[in-house]
Formats: structure tokens, sequence, C-alpha cells
């Protein structure tokens, strides 16, 4: 079956807005399988209609497929009928009422214990900016700070005598963490050879 008309002018257009060529066959495979679906035939897609598309994303949901692959789909069929609308191909777009399926933001993968284990392995060096980063990276882990809230510590916000650190994170709110005995005494041995002039300590990444 040849490709329709329709079809290759919108992959005409996609090639002239420089989209990847791999993206270009992830978006005729959706279109296919569509047409497929719907057994469309000879038939032009400007004749499918809304009825037609969702029972398609339904299909795909029904086949279990991850909530971002349908959504995906759906992308790519609303660019599809945009395109055929903006052309003149059809005078109303039938995806125009095809929601996107939600998906659900991916919450980020902790290290695992020998991952953590490798990734304080790799501070060995004793220069001022290893055991800088070294320390850095202990508070990072230790007390579950943002980078922003890491890089920001004062030695004011550090209370030794109750082992306590004073964060200050998003929206200006203020937290206090209990630092960890081997935590404090890597801060105390790593301000006593530093012995830094200025109240902050010193921002990762400077050298």
């Amino acid at each position: 079956m040849q490709e329709h008309p329709e079809v290759r002018d919108f992959i005409a257009h996609l090639r002239l807005k420089n989209l990847s060529p791999r993206t270009i066959v992830e978006y005729r495979k959706v279109l296919n399988s569509l047409f497929d679906h719907i057994g469309l035939g000879d038939s032009s897609p400007t004749e499918i209609t809304t009825a037609q598309l969702r029972d398609y994303v339904a299909s795909l949901q029904q086949r279990g497929l991850a909530p971002k692959t349908v959504s995906n789909h759906v992308l790519v069929i609303k660019r599809f009928f945009g395109f055929l609308l903006a052309e003149g191909y059809i005078e109303e777009d039938p995806s125009l009422r095809l929601p996107r399926p939600k998906v659900g933001k991916r919450l980020p993968k902790a290290l695992s214990i020998p991952e953590v284990r490798a990734l304080f392995a790799a501070f060995k060096g004793e220069t001022a900016a290893e055991r800088r980063d070294r320390i850095f990276f202990q508070l990072v882990y230790a007390c579950g700070l943002r980078i922003a809230e890491a890089v920001n510590i004062k030695l004011k916000d550090i209370d030794f005598a109750e082992g306590t650190l004073r964060i200050i994170g998003k929206g200006n709110k203020e937290r206090q963490v209990y630092l960890k005995p081997n935590l404090l005494q890597a801060l105390r041995e790593y301000i006593a050879e530093t012995n830094p002039a200025h109240l902050s300590l010193p921002r990762a990444g400077r050298r």
C-alpha cells in the first residue's frame, strides 16, 4: 500500500522543521499503527473520526502500554491532524478533544549502598580542594540536602554542642537537621585544617 499523500506532506513538513530521522521514523510508526487499527486501507486519513481515535487510544491502554508511550502516540496524532487542519485538508480537527494520558513524574532513583561506597571511595585525595569536596558530599548525602542548600551553609549554622545544622531551604524556610558524630568530627577537622577566614564554607567547584 502506498503512503497517503497527506502523510507524505506531513513528513516533508517534519523534515523542514529539522526533526531527526529517528523521530520521523517514530511518527510514521504511530500513524501506521493508527491506520492499521482502524482499517483505513486506501481511504484518506481525512475521514478518520474522533470516535476512531478514542478507540485507538483505548486499545493502547488495554494492551498495557506505559502512560508515557500512550501519551506520545496521542501527541503524534494531534500534531498530524493539526497539520492537516492548518494545510486545509480538513475543516475540523478530530483529535482536538482527544485527551493525553497523565504521565506521573518519575521519582529519582536512589543510589545503592555499593554505589554510595564507590562514590566516597573516589574522594581519597588530601589536597584542600579534595577534602572540601569530600566534606561537601558527606553533608549532601548524610543530611539529604539540595545542592543549593549545601553550598550556602555558613559556619554559624553549625551547632557543634547540639550536633545540629541550620538549613535555609526553598521559600526561605528554615529547618534543622541532626549531624552524626562522625560527620561532626569530619567538619571539625575540616574547619581546623582549612582555617577559613570567611564565614561561608567554600563552594564546591571552586579551585
